[in-house]
């Protein structure tokens, strides 16, 4: 079995089909997964590796390490997640102003110039 990590779902087949006709398919799911070792062969798995989609490890330690280094993401995600939504609540909302309460907004436009002129 070959040991990957996928972020994405792809299906490998070698031509076989089942009874009813359909072709025999081996799926990822997105994250760790084992896949047959005839998988490893194809030429849409190296496509696969070149491209990115999947990682594959060759020892426990290798994907533990990664894996790892995955939890230290998330927990950087979710931290990060945190402050903007304190961002957010320091600066009153989600930044956009209220047209009402744009009163302590300097007068401009031709308002301001019809005011000059009737004093």
């Amino acid at each position: 079995m070959v040991k990957v990590l996928a972020n994405k779902v792809l299906a490998f087949d070698r031509g076989e089909k089942d009874r009813d006709g359909r072709l025999v398919t081996e799926k990822t799911k997105i994250g760790f997964c084992e896949l047959p070792d005839w998988v490893a062969g194809t030429d849409y798995f190296k496509a696969a590796v070149a491209d990115g989609s999947i990682k594959e490890f060759t020892s426990a330690s290798e994907s533990e390490t990664v894996l790892k280094e995955m939890e230290k993401l998330e927990a950087i995600k979710a931290e990060i997640a945190t402050l903007e939504e304190k961002r957010d609540l320091l600066s009153g909302g989600d930044g956009m102003q209220d047209p009402a309460t744009d009163e302590d907004k300097p007068d401009s436009g031709p308002d301001k110039k019809n005011k000059a002129k009737a004093k």
